[in-house]
């Protein structure tokens, strides 16, 4: 069954649970965001972050960014330098449909459209999991074993950074994956050892240039995922 939460998690959560904090610029929006969710910003750093200083007294650094989601708050460091230099690499920061499907993940709503508590599911395989915001809030809601995939090595070790940063290491693992060209064996074993594939696969804005070559290799590996047998969903999001 797939599933499209395109724009469903966009209706469905109040505004101080899409907050994402490296976004305030005016002053006006610094005191809202101070008052909503208790947290002080400290000076602005570099040329697209904050640091923060929330009521724990847990310092952010350049780089970071905190996402509110139903479940609490997620750090996810992101490399926003490659984000916006010629050597563009689309995955090194966070886009909107992550935000909206970890949020959606959290939900009643995902539940029902699951069939099941995400917590039944044993493990979850990411496509283009980029830094792993969603992997890591797949970890945080229960689910055994979440494996984070992407083309990018350097992207995995970010993702692999970030579910230390959060504390599901234990849980979650990151590793390469090419679609159309790579073996996913190894990332079949990871999911748990034997030879079927997660019972749920998600991604989310993984296409980036939406060219009939990605798209094509993107359809082999997922017909290749779902041909080993296990998987019960298939989720992706899209951003509008």
């Amino acid at each position: 069954m797939l599933i499209n939460a395109m724009h469903a998690a966009r209706h469905s959560f109040a505004p101080r649970n899409q907050i994402t904090l490296a976004r305030m610029a005016t002053a006006a929006d610094r005191a809202s965001i101070e008052e909503v969710l208790g947290v002080v910003l400290a000076a602005r750093a570099g040329g697209s972050a904050w640091c923060f200083i929330d009521t724990a007294e847990e310092r952010l650094r350049p780089g970071q960014r905190m996402f509110v989601l139903p479940l609490g708050r997620v750090t996810i460091a992101e490399d926003r330098v490659a984000a916006s230099s010629n050597c563009f690499r689309s995955g090194s920061m966070v886009w909107d449909a992550g935000e909206e499907l970890a949020c959606w993940l959290c939900s009643d709503e995902a539940e029902d459209a699951l069939g099941a508590p995400l917590s039944t599911f044993k493990a979850a395989l990411e496509l283009g999991a980029g830094v792993g915001l969603v992997s890591v809030t797949l970890a945080l809601r229960g689910i055994e074993r979440v494996v984070a995939t992407d083309g990018d090595s350097g992207l995995c070790e970010l993702a692999a950074s970030n579910a230390i940063r959060n504390g599901v290491a234990s849980q979650m693992c990151a590793m390469p994956l090419a679609w159309g060209d790579d073996d996913p064996t190894e990332v079949v074993r990871a999911l748990g050892g034997s030879s079927d594939s997660s019972a749920l696969i998600v991604a989310a804005d993984c296409l980036y240039d939406w060219s009939p070559r990605s798209s094509d290799a993107l359809e082999r590996t997922l017909r290749t995922l779902i041909g080993c047998g296990g998987c019960r969903r298939v989720c992706f999001c899209w951003g509008g």
